[in-house]
Formats: C-alpha cells, sequence, structure tokens
C-alpha cells in the first residue's frame, strides 16, 4: 500500500513538473513573437534597407498594412492575458503607468529631454527612444483589447449568475408547493392500541383505546436523492466545457496575429508576383 501511493504521489508530482515546464515554455513563445512583432514594426516604420532589399515591395507599403504588426503585437499580449490572467494585464498596467510617470518627472524637473520626446526627428534618429514610443502603443492597443475581452466574460459571467439564480428561486418555488405526485407517494400507516384494567373480582375498571397515524414519504426521498445525484454530475460538465471554448478562442487570436505580422510579407510577394 505505502508503495502504492508513492508511485502516486511521484507521478503526481512529475506531472506537475511538466505542466510548470509547458507553461514556462509558452511564455517564452508569446514574449519572443510580441517583441519580434514590435521590431518587425520599427523597421517597417524606419523603412531598414535590409528589409527594403529583400522585399522591394515594403517600400512602398500602404500605411494601413503596415500598422498590421502592431495589431498583431498587441493581439498577443491580450491572449497571453486570457491563457495567463490578470498578471499580465497588471504588466500591462506597470509599462503604461511607468511611461507617464517618467514622462511626468522630466516635464517637471527637466524640460529640455521632456522636449525631446516630443520632436519627432529627435525620436526617429534615437533608436532606444523610437522603440520604447513603439512599445508604449503597443501596451495602450493591448489594454483596448484587454478591457474589451473583460467586457466580454464579465457580461457572460453575469448572464450566467443570473439564470442560475432564476433556476434556484424557481427549483424552490417547485419544492414548496405539494404536487399530486407527493400526495400520491405517502404511505400511511395506522396502529391501533387497546389497554384496560381489571379489579380483584374480575371487573373492568380502566379501559384505554388509542390510534395512531404515521405518514411516509418514501417517493418524495427517492425524487430528492435522485434530483442531488443529478445536480452533482452537471457541475463537471459544465466546468470542462470552459476549457476547449478558451482553447479554441485562443489559438483563433494566435492565429489571427500570425495572419496580420505575415500581411505585409504577403504583399510584398502578391506585388512582386504579379509586377
Amino acid at each position: 500500500m505505502n508503495k502504492t501511493k508513492n508511485n502516486i504521489s511521484n507521478e503526481n508530482v512529475e506531472k506537475k513538473l511538466i505542466n510548470s515546464k509547458a507553461l514556462y515554455v509558452l511564455d517564452l513563445v508569446f514574449v519572443l513573437l510580441i517583441v519580434a512583432c514590435t521590431w518587425f514594426f520599427g523597421q517597417l516604420i524606419l523603412k531598414n534597407s535590409y528589409l527594403v532589399n529583400l522585399f522591394k515591395a515594403l517600400e512602398n507599403i500602404p500605411e494601413l498594412l503596415s500598422l498590421f504588426p502592431i495589431f498583431s503585437s498587441s493581439l498577443m499580449i491580450a491572449a497571453w492575458f486570457i491563457y495567463r490572467g490578470k498578471s499580465i494585464k497588471s504588466l500591462n498596467d506597470f509599462i503604461l503607468f511607468f511611461s507617464v510617470s517618467y514622462a511626468l518627472y522630466l516635464f517637471l524637473f527637466n524640460n529640455t529631454e521632456y522636449q525631446k520626446l516630443n520632436n519627432l526627428k529627435a525620436v526617429v534618429n534615437e533608436s532606444n527612444l523610437f522603440f520604447a514610443k513603439i512599445v508604449i502603443l503597443d501596451c495602450t492597443i493591448a489594454k483596448t483589447l484587454i478591457t474589451l475581452f473583460e467586457f466580454v466574460i464579465e457580461w457572460v459571467k453575469e448572464n450566467s449568475e443570473k439564470e442560475l439564480i432564476m433556476h434556484k428561486n424557481e427549483h424552490s418555488k417547485n419544492e414548496n408547493i405539494p404536487s399530486k405526485e407527493d400526495n400520491d407517494g405517502k404511505h400511511e400507516r395506522f396502529q391501533f392500541n387497546y389497554k384496560y384494567h381489571k379489579s380483584d373480582g374480575n371487573k373492568l375498571e380502566h379501559e384505554e383505546v388509542s390510534v395512531m397515524k404515521f405518514e411516509k414519504h418514501g417517493q418524495k426521498e427517492s425524487e430528492s436523492s435522485s434530483r442531488e445525484k443529478n445536480g452533482d454530475n452537471n457541475k463537471p460538465i459544465s466546468s470542462v466545457r470552459k476549457k476547449p471554448f478558451k482553447k479554441k478562442f485562443l489559438i483563433s487570436l494566435f492565429s489571427l496575429s500570425l495572419l496580420l505580422l505575415a500581411s505585409p510579407f504577403a504583399y510584398s510577394l502578391f506585388t512582386h508576383h504579379f509586377h
């Protein structure tokens, strides 16, 4: 028995380690894709010579199409939030609020540097400042998408909670109202008791007659137990159904993000083929 328990505990520990490793690997994939999308967007804006020589059509790419990589990066952040949870939202908010705090600090104590932030030529010439601006833009769009997703999630959650409360109220009303089945399911039993007391002369001095009635709700008890069993069986099904929906939604967001990232390359190949 002890060996089997140890084997089971070891298997559980191994499963937890595998799950934690998979979690960190996916986090790393999200981070790499977000950085790649942000970097590619910056190179498109700067008209990187290597990319232009490699894909000549990228030099004359439409402005709307050049924005697709930054939307791809923001979608990656939003998908990471759905996969991971509120920690990603907190990280995104930290980047935004830190940038605002730093800009306010420069405005109050170093006005020359603050003016440099608003100078477009200075921003383009300094790569660190340029990519910091892109990161802020990326996090701002991601904040909008995360807020939208939170609204949808809370809306669905509130509707499901209201439906559950209404269902419970209807169920309690139905239980309080006696039905025909409950009346038919009553088992009545009568008990007749007769007692008497005689004197020494065999004369009847005291006599007592009593009738007792017993009711048993056998059918109702069986119905309530069956209802409880059905309720317990339904809970795991609803919880299991949430995971495939979340997985499909994440896959769709991931695919859309990659499609947006590949759109400029697809445009360049398409125009090059027809020219």
